[in-house]
């Protein structure tokens, strides 16, 4: 691979060491070198390649962080999941959904409005050029309609973004009240029906 920066050694952790220092002992110039806690992240970032995989015999396993190509790759011996600047690459995506990692549990009603008063943009991010293929999905902010049910909050409570899964949740509930409030309306209809013919 090009551009590729080999270091050797073992990495301790002195934990009687109330400065929180780290101990390399590698094969370089210097026999042993000792580090704080953010200089350990400069020493190994000066490597282009950063690989804390193995080889097998179906691939690699393991992760690479690999400047050059600005990604860092989580792999297995059948699947890869790839962080990019412009996104996530990965087979799968599984939100936490347990009852167990749950608590407090209320039943989501009257979220038709939510969806429908939401509007749908096509846009660019600032960094993209014009001709670029525009993005489509919410825009929050001022003078732009949409369900704060869907949000991401920062730590201090500012809206930042959406959640996908929130998102997906609410559309779900708000598909099956349409579905409920019509299947109601075609029932009252049928009745009408039957009863202007007459019959039972």
């Amino acid at each position: 691979m090009e551009n590729e920066k080999t270091i050797t050694g073992s990495v301790s952790i002195n934990s009687d060491d109330s400065n929180n220092l780290i101990e390399i002992i590698n094969n370089l110039n210097v026999n042993k070198t000792r580090f704080g806690i953010f200089s350990i992240y400069a020493y190994l970032l000066c490597a282009d390649v950063i690989s804390l995989a193995e080889y097998q015999n179906s691939g690699i396993v393991g992760i690479i962080l690999d400047k050059v190509k600005k990604k860092i790759s989580l792999m297995d011996a059948s699947n890869e999941t790839t962080l990019l600047p412009s996104g996530i690459k990965t087979p799968t995506l599984t939100q936490t959904s347990i009852a167990d990692d749950k608590k407090d549990f209320e039943h989501l009603e009257d979220v038709l409005e939510e969806v429908l008063k939401t509007d749908i943009y096509k846009y660019y991010l600032k960094y993209q050029e014009s001709g670029e293929k525009k993005h489509i999905g919410f825009v929050i902010g001022d003078g732009f309609n949409y369900s704060h049910l869907i949000t991401s909050e920062d730590e201090k409570h500012k809206e930042i973004g959406v959640d996908p899964y929130s998102m997906t949740s609410v559309l779900w509930q708000g598909f099956k009240e349409y579905v409920e409030k019509n299947n109601e309306e075609i029932e009252k209809l049928k009745k009408e029906i039957k009863s202007l013919k007459g019959e039972n």
